[in-house]
């Protein structure tokens, strides 16, 4: 069994020629080549889920922007694929790193929120300070939300990363106790598949709830 259950989080090459990050673009097999004159199926079922997406963010936001519309999608795709590409055994997961999910959203964050000073920095301003605030109360609500302001990138960095690495965990001890105990294998299979399917569904929510928080900080600008 192991004896730190972390270790499965460990880079599994050689320090001089690190390759683990090269799964990254493992996402790339996965998109559809339109080589085909007639669509095939894996291409029909990316598009209703990108259509799927794009109707929920423009329904529910003030997101009538095409390319932002399709930049949210992409991010989604992005996210999703990468962390269904980590599900299988022996398989580097750079979303259960927060090494990646740290640069990965504050890069994200970064460029909404640059965007919004070079843009909009009266309208940014104006969020600090509720309608309505009393005079001795507006410092402090300013700093409030300015912390605020600033710890968006851990959220969605936790919320990028915790669920994955817990799933993680859990699957990778159950599989352990059903090899050491011979007796154990039996019972704790059906709970393995069903974690596995679970995972799965944290995969695609955890993408969905990313792109979501995005949405609701880009609906403020």
């Amino acid at each position: 069994m192991l004896l730190n259950l972390f270790s499965i989080f460990d880079p599994a090459t050689s320090n001089s020629l690190s390759l683990n990050w090269l799964s990254l673009f493992s996402v790339i097999f996965f998109l559809p080549l339109l080589f085909w004159a007639m669509k095939n199926r894996i291409h029909f079922f990316l598009f209703s889920i990108m259509n799927y997406i794009l109707n929920e963010i423009k329904n529910n936001f003030y997101l009538n922007n095409y390319k932002t519309l399709i930049f949210i999608c992409s991010l989604f795709m992005f996210l999703t694929l990468l962390n269904i590409c980590s599900l299988p055994p022996y398989t580097f997961t750079p979303t259960s790193h927060l090494s990646f999910s740290a640069c990965f959203s504050f890069t994200v964050w970064l460029a909404l929120f640059l965007f919004e000073v070079i843009n909009l920095l009266p309208h940014l301003l104006s969020h600090l300070v509720p309608m309505g605030t009393p005079m001795p109360l507006s410092f402090f609500m300013a700093l409030i939300e300015f912390i605020s302001l600033i710890i968006r990138p851990i959220t969605l960095c936790v919320r990028l990363s915790a669920n994955m690495i817990a799933g993680h965990l859990l699957m990778c001890l159950l599989s352990n106790i059903s090899e050491n105990f011979f007796l154990l294998f039996l019972p704790t299979l059906p709970v393995l598949y069903v974690l596995l399917v679970l995972e799965l569904c944290v995969s695609v929510i955890q993408g969905y709830v990313f792109v979501v928080l995005l949405s609701l900080y880009m609906d403020e600008v």
